[in-house]
């Protein structure tokens, strides 16, 4: 994510009309529009393939998608399933919760599934026609 590679071709995703930009589906946003920042633990996707993402990934199905262009993104934490000790042996306590990278008391716990990054300068932007 952090090297903003399209999740269905593994090349850039960056809008090689726009530069600075990069494409990104966010699986559901408020129904008041784009705000100016956002989590979110998917990864961009390039804009030959946002029709093919929209259409073939249940997960975006499921959802009220957004296509955007962003112009900026950074870590902020990861979901993670967390544990603690019981009788000398790890145990899963909490499962899939965010961990954010300033609380580094739970991170020595925390077992990472995935990198959450926080979008911003957020662009709404119409499904491209190719």
């Amino acid at each position: 994510m952090l090297r903003r590679l399209c999740r269905v071709c593994g090349d850039n995703a960056a809008d090689p009309d726009e530069p600075g930009r990069t494409w990104w589906i966010i699986p559901s946003a408020p129904p008041d529009g784009l705000p100016a920042t956002w989590p979110v633990t998917s990864p961009p996707t390039c804009r030959a393939h946002i029709p093919e993402a929209l259409s073939r990934c249940p997960h975006l199905r499921k959802g009220s998608p957004v296509v955007c262009t962003v112009g900026d993104c950074h870590p902020i934490g990861v979901l993670a399933n967390l544990y603690g000790e019981d009788d000398g042996r790890a145990v899963e306590i909490q499962h899939q919760i965010g961990v954010g990278l300033d609380e580094p008391h739970l991170l020595g716990r925390a077992l990472a599934t995935q990198l959450i990054v926080q979008l911003a300068d957020l662009r709404p932007a119409a499904v491209p026609v190719l």
